[in-house]
């Protein structure tokens, strides 16, 4: 008989942000089992089953690694699990096994390394989430305070490859060449903290952004190809086939009768914010197996703007980065003033789940202008304080449409992978349009 089974997702506090994704539960009954699909997202997972710590039987616990296609898994009978879900990149340092050697693997909890040891009735005694999710926070807390070992290359480029959109995904070679590193030197790196090779995590980016894409409403595959990079409907069914293991129709089909975990992009289910009662840091609950129509929503395919990131003008960066991380905004990348001989920044890049802020310091805008004299004359020396990144599709074509309006700054090429040129709106204010180069 079908029971609900409720979804809990929480969001890590700000300490753990850069390395959790999120911690999660699953509990309630159902009987006979059901298939649940998980689709890969480079992600790893620390998954404790409670029944089993509970009854003495089964797996108590299971290091998940990041997988290269699409797994299923039965649920049956009590369910109840929290799961810590780790960021790309982390898995390797966390357990202290090479990150290559848990690829579509799951390593039971008896041949865990002993810094990934716990009481494990302890954490199975627990009956309120809220104190789960602190036991679990805790071990996490303590195995990241022992180590130091993230790549920063690695960490930068899963942040240009992290929820990209309109098919903006910035090649391994101009990656590679940013980086200041060979095609092979930065695989070797890539692979031994994430596992996977950079070319099939950059091919799994862009099968996510479809499932969010699809998220919204959109159902016309020919539009999510062409929206998210492909070259055709055709490329995109290879990719489904591989990442899903089915095809984009028969993977949505699967997704009206019963709901599956947020991973697998829309969650057909009723959701509601979680109560404090519950949890201060739950983000919502869903209970799950509860179909509900979904309702197409339109997508302009064809429109040119992707993304719109403020440029924040400040005269030193440092002070404003503690602000941002109490809040679980962190930096993913850091560039240093050339022309400053403290160290300083003269451009960041801060993040966080949905949410991106760039800060430039007004020392760095200066002598970026005065190398141009055209850019000189129409941009004024201090500029306004705050400015627009924003990523478009085809950067020509915004130049085509801008044409009659004021260029302050002419076409460029930067080191980051980017072309890029600026216009004021009427009111004054600056719109850097830049376009990744393929």
């Amino acid at each position: 008989m079908l029971a609900p089974l409720t979804y809990t997702e929480y969001r890590p506090s700000p300490d753990l942000v850069s390395s959790v994704a999120c911690i999660w539960q699953i509990t309630g009954q159902y009987d006979p089992s059901v298939s649940h699909r998980v689709l890969p997202d480079g992600c790893a997972d620390l998954l404790f089953d409670l029944e089993a710590i509970r009854s003495l039987g089964g797996s108590p616990a299971q290091l998940v690694g990041p997988m290269t296609s699409a797994k299923e898994f039965a649920l049956r009978g009590a369910v109840d699990f929290i799961d810590i879900r780790f960021r790309p990149g982390v898995v390797g340092a966390f357990s202290a096994i090479p990150a290559h050697q848990v690829v579509n693997t799951a390593v039971p909890f008896g041949e865990f390394p002993p810094s990934l040891r716990l009481n494990l009735a302890e954490l199975a005694a627990f009956s309120h989430p809220s104190d789960r999710v602190d036991f679990v926070s805790d071990l996490c807390r303590f195995r990241l305070s022992e180590i130091d070992d993230f790549d920063p290359t690695v960490q930068f480029a899963l942040t240009r490859w992290a929820r990209v959109e309109c098919g903006n995904l910035i090649k391994i070679s101009v990656l590679a060449r940013n980086l200041g590193l060979s095609e092979r030197a930065f695989e070797r790196r890539f692979v031994a903290q994430v596992g996977l090779v950079p070319v099939h995590y950059r091919r799994l980016a862009r099968f996510r952004s479809v499932l969010r894409q699809y998220a919204t409403g959109t159902r016309d595959w020919a539009r999510l190809a062409a929206f998210c990079g492909f070259s055709d409907q055709a490329h995109l069914v290879r990719d489904f086939r591989q990442f899903a293991a089915l095809t984009p129709t028969a993977w949505a089909a699967t997704q009206a009768p019963a709901a599956g975990f947020l991973q697998d992009g829309q969650v057909t289910a009723s959701s509601r914010m979680a109560t404090k009662a519950e949890s201060p840091a739950a983000v919502r609950t869903l209970v799950l197996f509860v179909a509900i129509p979904s309702q197409e929503m339109p997508m302009s395919i064809t429109a040119l703007l992707c993304k719109a990131t403020p440029v924040l003008i400040v005269e030193r960066i440092e002070p404003v980065i503690p602000f941002w991380k109490k809040l679980g905004v962190i930096p993913t990348t850091e560039i240093p003033d050339s022309a400053a001989d403290d160290g300083r920044l003269a451009f960041a890049i801060l993040s966080a789940e949905g949410i991106e802020l760039m800060y430039q310091t007004t020392a760095s805008i200066k002598a970026d202008l005065l190398k141009s004299a055209s850019v000189k004359d129409a941009f004024p020396l201090v500029p306004q304080k705050t400015t627009l990144f924003i990523e478009v599709r085809a950067i020509a074509e915004v130049e085509s449409k801008l044409k009659s309006e004021r260029l302050i700054m002419p076409r460029r090429t930067t080191f980051y992978g980017c072309t890029e040129v600026g216009f004021a709106d009427p009111a004054g204010n600056i719109m850097v349009f830049a376009e990744h180069q393929d």
